[in-house]
């Protein structure tokens, strides 16, 4: 089975795309309910018992942290795209209950800037991002960020399945984020891709790239072409 494992503050329906290209039972987790910092992520998600089978994990932005944690737990492979680092700062943000509402456009806003497009209707949008419950969800996964990076620093010695690390770059001057990436590559064994010009939102924009980069043999894996 494949487990996608979403950016922070990103939707399950903004994978599904990627989700329709890969071969076989694909679950894609919802943070808002459950947190991708926690825990209890393998029983939330249904996990099978290791080698009962096939577990194929694939992380984004936050969920590429997620993803690591669990693979280092057991895993048959594990693809990173543009992952949170073990070196990035947790963060503490209130967002006021009065401004809620503006999470929902904010939401619409950023996905029309880097995607062209929504992918989620406006009921949808509303409940996950303009609501003190929906926004609290997100703001309380960057607060523990920190206690993951730890659980994750202390199974680093643990053997890795092979590993895919796709590092977006969408401009030339995208290098202390190149740097930081390669030095996380080097830091976990993890086969590192560089992804020029595209942005930090590529799994959505380029779900078949992407796919085609997860399905390939480690050995006929290419950059994807500008």
């Amino acid at each position: 089975m494949w487990v996608i494992l979403p950016g922070l503050a990103l939707a399950p329906r903004d994978y599904a795309p990627l989700a329709a290209l890969l071969r076989g039972r694909v679950i894609v987790a919802d943070q808002w309910a459950v947190p991708l910092t926690s825990e209890d992520l393998p029983r939330a998600l249904g996990l099978p018992d290791r080698g009962t089978e096939r577990l194929d994990l694939i992380g984004h932005s936050l969920g590429g942290l997620a993803a690591l944690s669990l693979a280092l737990d057991g895993a048959d492979s594990l693809t990173l795209l543009d992952p949170t680092t073990l070196g990035e700062a947790s963060s503490h943000v209130r967002v006021p209950r009065f401004a809620a509402p503006l999470g929902a456009l904010a939401r619409a806003a950023a996905m029309l800037a880097l995607t062209g497009k929504d992918p989620i209707s406006g009921a949808e949008r509303q409940a996950r991002y303009g609501t003190p419950a929906g926004l609290e969800a997100i703001t309380f996964q960057l607060a523990e960020l920190a206690r993951l990076q730890d659980r994750i620093s202390q199974k680093l010695g643990h053997p890795l399945p092979p590993t895919l690390h796709v590092c977006a770059l969408p401009h030339p001057g995208a290098s202390s984020h190149r740097s930081a990436q390669r030095a996380f590559a080097r830091q976990i064994g993890s086969e590192l891709i560089e992804a020029r010009g595209w942005n930090h939102l590529f799994p959505l924009t380029h779900p078949a790239e992407v796919a085609e980069l997860i399905l390939a043999g480690p050995s006929t894996r290419q950059p994807p072409a500008n």
